[in-house]
């Protein structure tokens, strides 16, 4: 089977499709129409730019880059990032000759980038699978300066239906989406959630990295990930504060990733004096990830409270579950649904509450008092279910494309 896949993000940039896709690879002839790698500092990578590397193949997957704006680190390249690459994919969509027989939208924000995919299928009268990661319009309803009663939100709600109902196939990584999906005339939906990556399954944890600096007499809680505003670090500066009110310093607050919310949030820890709290280690290849979370005692995991983050499930929180380490969250919605079902997960649902929770759930970790729902993991989130999982949905929505 010969499939385009349509993603805004991919490798050298740190998202699942690339893992989706090599597999896919295996059997199949596997095409991908991406951006030029910026995200998330803003800049291209070393290597990339505007004539060098936009054909490249990569374990058996033929990359083809748009020509894309980088996004930087201000609202106007970030919104030049979403036009260029929706102007230039749509136009290569029009000029293209090259045949498939399925496109794969992984669709993530903006909506409007997966638009070529539907163009190419229209044109070659092919069936289309759409894999919903941020639902739209709602993920607008983020920013404070948008409401629903806007003309903009309106205007997206008309267009995200049209997306959405175009799709033969829709595939969906949080179970809240269903009924939102519906409402919105969409059918034909299945739940499969992003899966957990194999170096986190198969990593020895007899083996720490010694190269990791931390401090061994605390306790030690990793967040890693992007840094964004929608992650709510700032709730481990509020715990921070108290810990210190307290006069309680036996935790390590241990942040890996990179993001737009960073300097604000390093600003927030110098400002109360919480340096002795925290540790800042940048952005990690996924390759040294396993050490970090091998030192850690605790990983940490949380959003802001809003109506479209309850919904949504991040792709971290199966890296997490895969590593089989105690999860410590500030959540509600989606990921406290599906936290409570793995086991070794003490959740919270606001910031106000989150420090005597952490405290008593180091003191349940050392009464061994919580197990984990390895059946769960296994059958929901690990890598070879999930990837095996969309390959057959690719498959359905070809057989039954052709049958009609």
């Amino acid at each position: 089977m010969r499939v385009l896949i349509l993603s805004p993000h991919y490798y050298p940039e740190h998202f699942k499709i690339t893992d989706i896709a090599e597999y896919l690879a295996h059997n199949h002839d596997v095409t991908v129409w991406t951006n030029i790698p910026n995200y998330p500092q803003g800049k291209m990578y070393s290597g990339y730019g505007f004539v060098k590397k936009r054909k490249e193949i990569i374990n058996g997957v033929k990359i083809q880059r748009i020509f894309t704006i980088p996004r930087k680190k201000n609202v106007i390249f970030r919104i030049l990032n979403y036009m260029s690459f929706y102007v230039f994919s749509n136009i290569k969509a029009f000029l293209n000759r090259d045949k498939y027989d399925l496109v794969f939208n992984y669709q993530l924000s903006p909506i409007m980038s997966v638009s070529a995919g539907h163009k190419v299928a229209k044109r070659q009268k092919i069936p289309t699978v759409t894999y919903v990661l941020d639902l739209w319009p709602d993920s607008l309803l983020a920013s404070p300066k948008i409401k629903k009663q806007s003309a903009i939100y309106k205007f997206m709600k008309a267009y995200s239906k049209r997306v959405y109902s175009r799709s033969d196939l829709t595939i969906i990584t949080s179970e809240m989406f269903r009924e939102y999906l519906m409402n919105l005339g969409v059918q034909n939906i299945y739940y499969v959630p992003n899966h957990s990556e194999s170096v986190f399954e198969n990593q020895d944890r007899d083996v720490t990295d010694n190269s990791i600096d931390y401090a061994k007499d605390k306790s030690r809680v990793l967040f890693a990930g992007n840094i964004g505003h929608a992650q709510n670090l700032d709730s481990l500066v509020k715990i921070a504060s108290e810990l210190k009110k307290r006069k309680k310093y036996d935790f390590q607050f241990m942040i890996v990733g990179d993001g737009v919310y960073k300097e604000k949030l390093q600003e927030h820890i110098q400002d109360k004096g919480l340096e002795s709290f925290f540790k800042f280690y940048g952005r990690q290849p996924i390759e040294a990830m396993p050490g970090f979370y091998k030192v850690a005692d605790i990983l940490f995991y949380s959003l802001i409270d809003n109506e479209v983050l309850r919904k949504t499930l991040p792709g971290k929180v199966a890296g997490y579950m895969a590593f089989k380490k105690p999860i410590f969250a500030i959540c509600s919605g989606e990921s406290k649904r599906v936290l409570n079902k793995y086991g070794l997960a003490k959740i919270v649902a606001s910031n106000s509450e989150a420090t005597d929770a952490l405290v008593e759930f180091v003191k349940d970790l050392e009464h061994d008092r919580m197990k984990i729902n390895d059946e769960y993991f296994e059958n929901t989130f690990k890598r070879e279910v999930v990837l095996s999982k969309i390959e057959r949905l690719l498959k359905k929505a070809r057989d039954d494309y052709v049958q009609e």
